[in-house]
């Protein structure tokens, strides 16, 4: 039912990225349990990974805080850290550790691409504290109006739009995600 005020439902009004990447970890967790949907998408175009493997998925995860502090590092070992680095979506298997990066009314930052080049050796080193660890891989997730610069591409090893979500969550949200035309920083 529509509420007058709002012509409609927040979920046409919001342009909040977090809004849609809760929705993406909804729709997630219930596809790691039941055909692993959105991983075969990433195996189709060009991710390696195991879909045999246990998988999680996390939503804004404040990784290098909770990682370190659960494993007793601080001091040295939590030095050089970004404790309040957070990733907008996560997916972890015993291989491979997956970052999801999302922006739906806005761009990406040219401040903030040199920190994703960062992360990949920072979660590295990080895992590499309790055992071997996974291959990472750092993806954009935006707008099918945000038109990205191959400088800013460069920074990840798979760039897709909200509207991909769509297709293969059926998910009208991911839609109203993709159709937002905003900022323009490349």
């Amino acid at each position: 039912m529509a509420i007058p005020y709002l012509g409609g439902k927040w979920e046409q009004i919001t342009r909040e990225e977090r809004y849609f990447c809760a929705e993406f970890f909804y729709e997630i967790k219930k596809d790691l349990l039941d055909g692993k949907r959105f991983l075969l998408y990433l195996k189709e175009n060009g991710i390696e990974i195991n879909l045999n493997e246990d998988w999680e998925a996390g939503f804004e995860v404040c990784f290098y805080r909770d990682f370190l502090k659960y494993h007793g590092f601080s001091g040295e070992k939590a030095k050089g850290f970004s404790l309040k680095r957070t990733f907008d979506i996560v997916l972890f298997s015993e291989s491979v550790f997956i970052i999801i990066e999302a922006k739906a009314f806005e761009g990406f930052d040219n401040n903030q691409l040199p920190s994703f080049d960062s992360d990949r050796e920072d979660v590295k080193r990080a895992i590499s504290y309790t055992g071997k660890p996974p291959k990472i891989y750092i993806l954009a997730l935006t707008s099918k109006h945000y038109s990205m610069k191959p400088e800013t591409k460069a920074h990840f090893d798979l760039t897709l739009n909200w509207g991909d979500l769509e297709r293969i969550y059926k998910n009208p949200i991911f839609q109203t995600a993709d159709s937002l035309k905003g900022t323009t920083r490349k």
